[in-house]
């Protein structure tokens, strides 16, 4: 098993509690294992727990997504502005 899976298993939630938990509460535990970072965190939120409300602004796809649509490189704030319109 990896260090991954063993902590998350030793973090004593289930996925019915995080479904229950508010992204922010869920990203307040899951950062505490060492290998999981922001990104991980999105991922999880999006494709595991099915959270419609999360924007990846740490995903490759979506800043090069920003890069065309908008024809310029955009910083994490300046993304965040524009998709809150």
């Amino acid at each position: 098993m990896s260090d991954k899976t063993i902590s998350w298993w030793r973090t004593n939630f289930s996925n019915e509690d995080f479904k229950k938990m508010s992204n922010q509460q869920i990203q307040k535990e899951l950062i505490k294992i060492k290998g999981i970072g922001p990104w991980t965190i999105d991922m999880i939120l999006i494709f595991t727990l099915g959270r419609p409300d999360i924007f990846p602004i740490g995903d490759l796809g979506v800043r090069n997504g920003f890069k065309i649509l908008f024809k310029t490189n955009t910083t994490e704030k300046q993304m965040t502005r524009k998709s809150n319109k």
